[in-house]
């Protein structure tokens, strides 16, 4: 019962009271599903002068992996400097921001008086990792959910299959295979949330130690480091499709990244619980 309470405490202050953060989360996606429309008529008019393309009606699959594609691995060269993948970035710089300070700032308002009637420190970091979840999902839905309205409206297709050629010509890689759809699902629906949380709660768990804005500096330093380095030991490189070996050759294993995702979060929760037993909730005067 009071787990519950707790929960339903963050979730209304935590995620309920911050509807602007969500307004700004629309905004943003918007953006991104203008450049796709935009990408995509500017595809369809270079196949009327090139008979080798095909024209395309995309799918929401195209756009929504359009949206979270990442990009594909650097390879450092005199005449190719590094790029990161804006699109990609800015849409878990506004993420990580958004769940950066609630936790931290709880304990600084009514949170904590909750905190000290309910006596219990361990629910009080568990309902943390729960809000910091639904923060995350609440995120992906919004992004997923307004990819599909755009799409409806746009007429495109209602589907999750992908156009290869199409997406290689978009987004500058190059993409293999044909048996897309599970694959698809996993990687865009599960592992990168599952990702992005595990990354979130890091966050939360380093911020029991350092500043909040050293906290997220880290985090997107991880993400920054992940999109330079091509390698299985950054997790970010699971949360981009275009480094998914479904998608293409020598890419990272999905699987993997789940086990690794979901290895984080476990260890994140577990040092946030130690942790939080002997940290001090008073403000220091």
């Amino acid at each position: 019962m009071r787990f519950t309470r707790l929960v339903l405490y963050d979730i209304q202050q935590g995620l309920l009271k911050k509807w602007k953060w969500c307004i700004g989360i629309l905004l943003m996606n918007f953006g991104f599903c203008l450049a796709f429309l935009i990408k995509t008529v500017a595809y369809n008019k270079g196949a009327a002068f090139d008979h080798k393309i095909s024209p395309v009606t995309p799918t929401f699959g195209d756009a929504v992996f359009y949206i979270f594609a990442g990009m594909s691995e650097y390879v450092p060269m005199p005449d190719q400097p590094f790029k990161m993948p804006f699109i990609w970035l800015l849409l878990y710089i506004v993420l990580f921001w958004m769940t950066l300070e609630y936790a931290n700032n709880d304990l600084t308002s009514s949170g904590q008086q909750l905190l000290i009637r309910t006596k219990g420190r361990t629910l009080w970091w568990l309902s943390k990792c729960v809000w910091n979840f639904f923060c995350v999902l609440v995120f992906f839905i919004l992004v997923w959910g307004e990819t599909l309205l755009f799409c409806i409206l746009q007429g495109f297709k209602v589907s999750l299959s992908l156009h290869a050629t199409f997406l290689s010509s978009i987004i500058g890689s190059s993409l293999d295979g044909s048996g897309y759809l599970f694959p698809l699902l996993l990687c865009l629906f599960v592992i990168t949330p599952l990702v992005m949380y595990a990354l979130s709660m890091l966050q939360m768990v380093l911020t029991l130690w350092l500043k909040p804005i050293v906290s997220y500096a880290i985090t997107i330093g991880i993400l920054i480091l992940s999109a330079y380095i091509f390698s299985p030991s950054f997790i970010g490189n699971y949360a981009m499709p275009v480094r998914n070996a479904a998608f293409v050759e020598g890419g990272v294993n999905g699987t993997v990244g789940l086990w690794f995702a979901a290895a984080l979060i476990v260890i994140s929760v577990i040092i946030g619980v130690f942790r939080f037993r002997k940290y001090d909730i008073l403000p220091v005067e």
